[in-house]
């Protein structure tokens, strides 16, 4: 699924307005639709709605709503904000709206003097994805903003009109007072901010309709427009990969796997990256561990071929490359610990492996010398192998790039992968994936599943293995990494009912695993509401 940023949605409104010749009014009056349409299938029609209206186009969709609404519901009313107020005689698609909605003799009412009641229905058309936070807001529009959160706070239910008032479009920040919606109404393709946090907490549950506009014209703006567009994974990506495993299948075809982790120290982190790759369904996994992890391994997990060593160091034999040679995949970094002599066997590993993760420690390895590591990504970028997968939390990605600090996640992610080719997982609320495609193209992904019950010691180790499994099953293929991001925060989902957030444990995700791939191996899809318990 696209999304568009603030820059996008007007060049698409001037795309279609120019190009493909749909008018502005028109547009206003398809997206009246689409919010009539929800507004008959969820609310019940003895509710009062609310419309809030302001100047612009937002408003417009409000004031064109509220006049179809009032033909189905008994109890409609228009609030008019003071600037839409004044915006009285301009010539704007707006007011035109407006205009009919006072010739229809719909009720009006100043929103700065409306007193919501509990159970009234709030539509939000106050601002729109033009509003930018770091403007401010003048005492008009906090006090707007407050009446529709005060209705909130006494039962209301608020809709927004593609995005709440309040949020930036593109970044996801908020202002003071922005409006916390219960659903956001999103048309065509939904704002980058409702999925960017904080943005993501204001926006609820988010809904998009087409407006009826032919997929050809879209994609002919897409092509049209010379800057990437941010995707945001979802159940229809996730279905669009093929899961199902032949009856006949064997070991061989689903991929050979190197991991690379934990020490003495650190056991756990090995072990929950070698049992989340082998729940993924991979085909053989072996692991280099030292002679004290060795013993714990055979213990857990007896399906790991082992390749034990006293300490890495910096002279490797020929059997740990000839295992980096025939791995699909591999995984170096969860709880290795600090270590200098690790430098050659990453770069063996750049050299040599097809599907390349390097996690945790490896990466505080690498953010020591990241020219060392600049020149080994553009030596890997010459080869067919698919480019490194970088899997830092936000304070890892901190010691990666501390010149991009000043910068959202999305621009990190962005300059990141432009100065250094590379596939970068930067991990957090809404994960962001960022990788250079073929032509030279960026794409960008954001992750909409998973909840808090990630933020735990274990969590990234989990993902790192489940990753090494995919990409084991699917080499060089970036979607794999994609996927892994999506169904480790999925799993977190399913687990909500039955443990919550605060209870949840990384090893819980992985005893969700086979639930959650069975289901994706029968072509079904678990609905949210479900649990791996259930």
């Amino acid at each position: 699924m696209f999304t568009l940023n603030r820059k996008q949605q007007v060049a698409l409104d001037h795309y279609l307005v120019h190009e493909a010749g749909i008018t502005i009014d028109l547009l206003m009056e398809a997206a009246a639709h689409a919010i009539l349409r929800y507004l008959i299938d969820e609310v019940d029609e003895s509710k009062e709605l609310i419309f809030f209206t302001g100047p612009g186009n937002n408003g417009g969709d409000a004031y064109a709503a509220a006049r179809l609404a009032s033909g189905f519901f008994k109890h409609v009313t228009i609030c008019e904000s003071r600037s839409a107020r004044e915006a009285v005689g301009v010539d704007s698609p707006a007011m035109r709206m407006r205009k009919i909605c006072k010739c229809m003799n719909l009720s009006f009412e100043r929103a700065e003097r409306f007193k919501p009641e509990a159970q009234m229905v709030l539509i939000d058309g106050l601002l729109g994805s033009g509003f930018e936070p770091e403007r401010g807001l003048s005492d008009e529009w906090k006090q707007v903003f407050e009446t529709l959160n005060r209705g909130r706070n006494m039962g209301c239910q608020i809709i927004s009109i593609d995005i709440p008032s309040g949020v930036d479009a593109t970044t996801g920040a908020v202002c003071e007072l922005a409006v916390e919606a219960d659903v956001t109404l999103s048309f065509v393709y939904p704002k980058t901010g409702v999925f960017s946090y904080p943005g993501r907490n204001y926006a609820g549950r988010i809904i998009t309709a087409n407006l009826g506009l032919p997929r050809a014209v879209l994609q002919r703006f897409m092509q049209s427009y010379d800057e990437y567009f941010l995707r945001v994974t979802d159940e229809d990506f996730i279905r669009s990969l093929k899961w199902a495993r032949a009856r006949d299948g064997h070991k061989g075809l689903y991929g050979n796997g190197f991991l690379i982790a934990g020490s003495v120290e650190m056991p756990g982190a090995a072990l929950m990256a070698a049992e989340a790759a082998l729940r993924s369904g991979i085909g053989r996994l072996r692991a280099m561990a030292d002679e004290g992890l060795a013993m714990q391994y055979m213990a857990k997990l007896p399906e790991l071929m082992l390749r034990s060593y006293d300490e890495v160091g910096s002279e490797l034999c020929d059997d740990v490359i000839s295992d980096l040679k025939l791995s699909e995949g591999c995984l170096i970094g969860p709880g290795l610990g600090s270590n200098d002599s690790l430098w050659p066997l990453i770069e063996a590993a750049m050299i040599h492996c097809r599907s390349l993760i390097l996690d945790a420690d490896a990466l505080n390895l690498i953010s020591m010398d990241m020219e060392r590591f600049r020149k080994l990504s553009a030596m890997r970028a010459k080869t067919q192998h698919m480019p490194v997968v970088l899997t830092p939390h936000p304070g890892e990605f901190a010691r990666l790039a501390p010149d991009l600090s000043e910068k959202t996640r999305l621009e990190q992610a962005e300059s990141f992968v432009r100065k250094y080719p590379s596939i970068l997982v930067l991990k957090g609320a809404a994960t962001v994936i960022a990788f250079p495609a073929s032509g030279g193209e960026l794409r960008m992904y954001l992750n909409e599943s998973g909840n808090s019950g990630l933020s735990k010691g274990g969590s990234g180790d989990v993902l790192a293995g489940l990753m090494l499994g995919l990409l084991a099953q699917r080499p060089s293929d970036w979607r794999a990494v994609v996927a892994a991001v999506y169904l480790h925060g999925r799993a977190a989902d399913l687990l909500m009912p039955s443990l919550g957030s605060r209870s949840l444990l990384p090893q819980d995700l992985i005893a969700c695993f086979p639930e959650l791939f069975r289901r994706l191996e029968d072509r079904e899809f678990i609905e949210k509401e479900e649990s791996c318990n259930d």
